[in-house]
């Protein structure tokens, strides 16, 4: 296990699948666009909030059958490890986001973005699409996350690039 802040991660897990050509969303090293959004409790998240944070910004639909076991991957890693910032970014529809978050008991925030938001500013293609956010609003890090190992393998990939604990998910 390599420790990381708070994190534990095991540098043996299973690789997770990098996202194919016409996933869209921003590549590593790109800064993110800024947006708010409201959560499915109605709070106003603001992402500039977070610069000099890092984050987790997962794009889900509700109706994708991959992104449910995305959000309960996230979901349990957010209990597991409370010091992780986790954002799921869901449908343009608050009712549909509520809906989902209720069904997988859902508490870390799932946004309500812009309409234009994910498809037109993001490019987002396909679901479900992860990026690790650095504290600078950069990707660090991308890829398809389908359940829990996937994530961990995401998360581990980051720690094993970086020695120094303090940078990452502390």
């Amino acid at each position: 296990m390599k420790q990381q802040g708070m994190l534990q991660i095991s540098q043996n897990v299973a690789s997770f699948p990098p996202p194919p050509p016409g996933f869209g969303g921003p590549e590593v090293g790109e800064h993110i666009h800024l947006f708010r959004a409201i959560d499915q409790d109605k709070r106003v998240i603001d992402i500039a909030q977070l610069n000099g944070k890092q984050y987790i910004l997962a794009f889900l639909s509700t109706t994708c059958p991959a992104c449910s076991s995305t959000a309960e991957a996230l979901q349990k890693t957010a209990i597991e490890h409370p010091e992780l910032r986790i954002l799921i970014v869901a449908d343009a529809d608050l009712e549909k986001n509520r809906r989902f978050a209720a069904q997988h008991n859902l508490t870390i925030p799932v946004l309500t973005p812009e309409p234009e938001l994910v498809q037109t500013i993001y490019k987002i293609g396909g679901f479900p699409l992860v990026f690790l956010i650095d504290e600078d609003q950069k990707v660090q890090k991308r890829g398809i996350i389908n359940n829990y190992n996937h994530l961990m393998a995401l998360l581990a990939s980051v720690s094993a690039k970086n020695s120094d604990t303090s940078l990452i998910w502390s």
